[in-house]
């Protein structure tokens, strides 16, 4: 099986034109780009494999285009749902999401669905004093039917014990959607357990 989905620009002229097949199953993504003939006319056929894990199960189809001064157009978002999940876990121990020691290596993973224009991370200034890059904002101009982001970042070893919120904000054409993920700071330090690795080496 397949199919053709064709693009033109009659103004400035097409510059691009891609067809994009999501597996909502599976989190398979697979862009399509068109190939543009001489008259301007972007051209894309995608064949569908019913062997391919992209399609198998549900599926949403998308398509873009952009002229040559930068408008784009897309079209195929209908029912899908604008969306912002995170995720905070150990780097030594991915089951472990809310308890850290300082010293632990920690990973911070920011999903979206539903074409996102714009993902900004606030981090606490307790993180930023060592790490000054951690505050990020990711910006799309095509933006993505799903994207993730993945930002590993350590507990300082100076940490207080407590509770710290991670500030995370979405924006899709000015809807805006904020999660404030939270990690504990424990007793404790990854340094203890190596000296105590250390000493029982040592016997």
């Amino acid at each position: 099986m397949q199919f053709t989905v064709e693009a033109t620009d009659t103004g400035s002229g097409l510059a691009f034109a891609k067809v994009i097949v999501s597996n909502m199953d599976n989190f398979l993504e697979k862009e399509f780009d068109a190939e543009i003939s001489a008259d301007g006319t972007g051209s894309i056929t995608v064949t569908v494999n019913k062997e391919d894990p992209l399609f198998l199960g549900e599926i949403y189809i998308s398509a873009m285009a952009a002229d040559r001064v930068g408008n784009v157009y897309q079209v195929g978002e209908e029912g899908i749902t604008f969306t912002l999940e995170t995720e905070i876990f150990k780097q030594r121990d991915p089951e472990e999401k809310m308890y850290f020691k300082a010293g632990d290596g920690a990973c911070l993973k920011v999903t979206t669905t539903g074409y996102a224009d714009r993902v900004e991370i606030v981090f606490p200034e307790a993180f930023t004093q060592l790490q000054q890059d951690l505050n990020r904002v990711y910006e799309y101009p095509y933006p993505y039917l799903r994207k993730t982001e993945s930002i590993l970042f350590s507990i300082p070893l100076e940490m207080a014990e407590d509770s710290y919120e991670i500030t995370v904000v979405a924006w899709k054409n000015g809807q805006k959607l904020t999660e404030k993920p939270m990690l504990f700071v424990v007793k404790g330090s990854v340094l203890d357990e190596l000296r105590t690795r250390i000493r029982s080496n040592g016997r």
